[in-house]
Parts: structure tokens; C-alpha cells; sequence
């Protein structure tokens, strides 16, 4: 409820949405990815501790784009020990179940854009996500006034703070007209600091897994939200 009620002393002042993707405009099932992982390993090492846990490096030198993806395989595979191919790899990193648009927050998406609202996506990611979200939901990667991904521009969310000012100053915007959603509270106090307003999407667990009863309770919070900034119309909820 802080974001609504600090957004509603703001009103009108929001001319840009700054989205972040992963489990905001498209939910990442990394249970699936972890599940389909631990069945082909022979380390004694959780998955989990290659995205979050002690052996992450690699994961963010693959969003930053110091790594390409055949190179990121081959240290996860020896940190895991897997017995996989990289395309294997490949097809659980990308799998159908893994990632999943979310159609509400894509259609609050439209609707921000047909009023008029810029929109920036900024996230954190690597590009075999990327390219699978181009070529399988376009409509997740369309519409957008500017892209800032990480493994692109060679920086990520909250340590370069450069990634929120390069996009507002190529769209001529003030920190403090625009809200960045995003599921990462460093992020969204990130954002912040800058002036601008940081909504915490929180719909995830330390292990990145999403619960889905917080997915339903933050969608109706970003919708009372948009309506109470007049950015929207949306029906009762």
C-alpha cells in the first residue's frame, strides 16, 4: 500500500512505466529449471546457488554480456557436474513452462500506451532469454519507447545506476516522472534514489520462485494504482 499512497500525492506527474520483465511482464518457473537441472548433476551443489547463491558470477557475467551462452553452459556445467548437452541446456533454460506472459500486466501495458504513456523496459537479462521472448511472445517485447537490457548495454539493476538515466535522458524525461515496476526491492530503492518513483513488485521467494497468490494480489495493486495516477480506465476489482 506505500506505493499506492505515495503514487496518489504524485498524480499526473507519471509521464513513463519503466517495466522490468522477469516476473513482472512475463513470470520465470525456475522451479522447472531447477527441477530438470538437479536430475542430470552429479555435484552435491543446490541449482539454485548458480542464479542467487555462491556461484552466481557466472549468471551475471552472462546478463552483463561478458560471457556468451556456449561459455556460461560450460561453467555451469562444471560447477553442476551436469550430464547434458548444451543444447539440452538450452532447451530447460528456454523451456515452455519456464517462461509465462503474464496477459494482465500485458494488457496493462497496451493501455498505458494508448494513453499516451512512454514506456521503457529495463531489465537485467542474457540474450538467449531475450531472443526466446522475441521469437515466442512478441507481445511482451513490443511497444516500448526504449530497451535498456543489460547484457546489451554492459551494465545491470541496482549496481549501475545508469541504466535508469540513459533511457530518460534519450526520452527527454525527469527522474520524478516516472515509475519504475520492478520484483527486485534494490531496484525499485535504486530507482529512488534518483528521484524517481520505485514500485516493489513482490511476488517471489529468496530462490526467485514466484507464488502465485502474490502474483493476483500485486496485479490488483498496480491496477488501483495506474487508475488512482488517472493513467488508466480498467474495470472494477
Amino acid at each position: 500500500m506505500l506505493g499506492i499512497v505515495l503514487c496518489n500525492c504524485r498524480l499526473k506527474m507519471v509521464e513513463a512505466v519503466f517495466f522490468d520483465c522477469g516476473n513482472v511482464l512475463l513470470l520465470y518457473n525456475t522451479s522447472i529449471f531447477y527441477r530438470d537441472l538437479e536430475k542430470r548433476k552429479r555435484s552435491k551443489i543446490p541449482v539454485h546457488e548458480i542464479l542467487v547463491g555462491k556461484y552466481r558470477s557466472a549468471f551475471v557475467d552472462f546478463e552483463l554480456g561478458d560471457i556468451n551462452s556456449r561459455e556460461f553452459f560450460d561453467r555451469v556445467q562444471r560447477i553442476l557436474e551436469l550430464d547434458m548437452s548444451f543444447a539440452e541446456f538450452i532447451d530447460v533454460f528456454t523451456g515452455n513452462e519456464v517462461m509465462i506472459p503474464d496477459p494482465v500486466i500485458l494488457e496493462l501495458k497496451i493501455k498505458l500506451k494508448e494513453q499516451g504513456v512512454k514506456l521503457v523496459l529495463v531489465t537485467n537479462n542474457n540474450p538467449v532469454h531475450v531472443e526466446t521472448m522475441r521469437q515466442r511472445y512478441p507481445e511482451v517485447m513490443c511497444g516500448f519507447d526504449f530497451e535498456a537490457i543489460s547484457y546489451e548495454m554492459h551494465m545491470r539493476k541496482p549496481d549501475d545506476p545508469e541504466i535508469f538515466i540513459r533511457p530518460m535522458e534519450i526520452l527527454g524525461l525527469k527522474a520524478e516522472n516516472c515509475l519504475l515496476v520492478d520484483d527486485h526491492l534494490p531496484n525499485a530503492e535504486a530507482f529512488r534514489k534518483l528521484g524517481g518513483l520505485g514500485y516493489h513488485y513482490n511476488v517471489r521467494d529468496e530462490f526467485l520462485r514466484v507464488n502465485m497468490s502474490a502474483v493476483a494480489r500485486e496485479r490488483n495493486n498496480l491496477i488501483v494504482m495506474f487508475k488512482n495516477l488517472g493513467l488508466i480506465d480498467w474495470p472494477e476489482i
